[in-house]
């Protein structure tokens, strides 16, 4: 069962625990117990509600009535669907699209009454599907209805890995594409957009994909990049934003344990960038992450200062990031002790005094000038990376995972040659003093 679905293990546990209740369904009647009557797929629309549909129905030897969800009068519909099920020991009927099959209060009720009216039949297990859970009511979704309601999210890390794997090997691409990595860099994608990555790759490339052309498909499909960089003009990239942007992807590479650095472009038009990563795992965000992020945020600031004396506006929105993840690890996490939050609203009838926010605005203030101080530092100590990454970006638009690995972990002769080199072209490093800031009191 379920030979057609990649992925999503808990639902398939789940859908076979129900088909085994089924199966044995006379024995748990006889003590007793009461079978699900109703079983309710739902979730945001491409992820395959409809297939869990089909293929659990298709599990059973039993006869299927399906009703459509459009047409006239759905209540005298319902009605002969259940009719024609007592004919049978056992039958499934099959809804998809349930909300637009109950258009009205009749037409619920109809299906509230075949389900547990008196006169129901036991021997029936509905399937229904929906993309807005929220348009069957309480009463529909109570017990001895539709009891199991299973919801059908976009894919994780580990399912999205599976259903490359799945539409990659059923139109026969190459084996050697690096489906855990991609299943890191494209999130939040349906089955259905997965499904269509795998198609353009294969219309682009045939059976010999890389795993650079499922990236390229990607960025076709989600951000509309046909020109696959091939405009580029060296000559109106800007040494601002490449450093700029090359200090972000340095402080992703180094706190790789929460941030995978995907890429480091300038955006149309020439006039600001932008570092992209994904998250290395799903966990949850903990004072740790936030603390990292604070640093990744605050790093294009400190660079542009460090490396040009001065700062520009694609600063705003980083030290807006680092102002709002300090004051979430103070004002709402208690990062420096739960006598630090503040209630939301005045919850509780406690009123906060002005020292108290002053005490708070010290303690976030604190937080991002060692962030500064640390992200200062650790610049300064890689500038010969930098300058190396911040030239290949001038050059060709943008650095991506691969070039971040090919100048972090090189040879020492390669690098010392080419540190050598651009040094000389681009300028030396700006000595740094570290007097500037002032040691923190924890």
């Amino acid at each position: 069962m379920f030979e057609k679905i990649a992925g999503y293990q808990d639902v398939k546990e789940e859908l076979n625990r129900i088909r085994d209740w089924v199966l044995k369904r006379e024995d748990i009647i006889s003590k007793g117990a009461k079978l699900p009557r109703g079983i309710v797929f739902y979730g945001k629309p491409g992820n395959g509600k409809t297939l869990f549909l089909r293929e659990f129905a298709n599990s059973f030897d039993y006869p299927t009535i399906t009703i459509e969800s459009e047409g006239g009068d759905a209540s005298k519909r319902i009605r002969e669907a259940f009719l024609a099920s007592k004919s049978n020991p056992f039958t499934l009927i099959l809804i998809d699209e349930i909300d637009l099959l109950l258009s009205g209060k009749e037409d619920e009720r109809a299906l509230r009454l075949e389900l547990d009216g008196v006169d129901s039949n036991p021997n029936v297990l509905v399937l229904a599907t929906t993309n807005r859970i929220s348009s069957l009511g309480d009463a529909l979704r109570r017990n001895g209805r539709f009891d199991r309601t299973i919801f059908i999210g976009s894919p994780d890390r580990e399912s999205r890995e599976c259903l490359l794997r799945f539409y990659a090997n059923k139109l026969g691409l190459s084996e050697e594409v690096d489906f855990a990595y991609l299943s890191r860099v494209i999130p939040s994608v349906s089955c259905a957009e997965i499904a269509s990555i795998a198609n353009d790759v294969f219309l682009r490339c045939g059976e010999k994909a890389s795993t650079h052309d499922f990236e390229v498909s990607h960025k076709r499909i989600f951000e509309g990049d046909f020109s696959l960089r091939s405009s580029f003009d060296p000559s109106r990239a800007s040494p601002e934003i490449a450093y700029h942007e090359v200090a972000h992807a340095l402080l992703m590479h180094k706190y790789s344990e929460y941030f995978t650095f995907y890429e480091a472009k300038y955006k149309e038009g020439y006039q600001s960038g932008q570092a992209t990563w994904f998250p290395t795992d799903e966990r949850p965000k903990t004072s740790d992450y936030f603390l990292k992020d604070i640093e990744v945020s605050i790093a294009g600031h400190v660079m542009t200062k460090l490396k040009f004396h001065r700062l520009d506006a694609g600063c705003i929105d980083d030290l807006q990031n680092c102002r709002d993840n300090a004051a979430r690890l103070v004002n709402k996490l208690g990062y420096l002790g739960s006598q630090y939050v503040l209630p939301w609203f005045n919850k509780d009838n406690r009123m906060e005094t002005e020292a108290s926010k002053r005490r708070n605005e010290k303690a976030i203030e604190r937080i991002i000038r060692l962030a500064e101080k640390r992200v200062r530092k650790y610049l300064s100590a890689h500038m010969p990376q930098i300058d190396i990454l911040a030239r290949t970006m001038m050059e060709k638009g943008f650095i991506d995972s691969s070039d971040m690995e090919r100048v972090m972990n090189p040879s020492d002769f390669a690098l010392r040659r080419s540190s050598k080199r651009l040094s000389a072209s681009l300028g030396a490093p700006i000595a740094v003093s570290h007097n500037d800031y002032e040691e923190f009191n924890w």
